[in-house]
């Protein structure tokens, strides 16, 4: 089953070590790292919606 398991550097309850570990854990699951909510709301957004849209896009290809 296809999983995208998204962190940031600077989240206190998910910490980007156990994004990565939990990437690493689900065969096939892509890892990727968007911008603190918390520093920059508007990159999070964005860095969110980009990485959700290529992940659907390359299940699609």
């Amino acid at each position: 089953m296809p999983a995208l398991v998204i962190g940031n550097p600077v989240d206190p309850t998910h910490p980007l070590f156990m994004a990565r570990e939990l990437a690493a854990a689900i065969p096939g699951a892509r890892f990727a790292e968007v911008p603190s909510k918390s520093i920059d709301k508007a990159g999070y957004v964005r860095g969110v919606q980009d990485q959700i849209g290529a992940f659907l896009t390359g299940l699609l290809a």
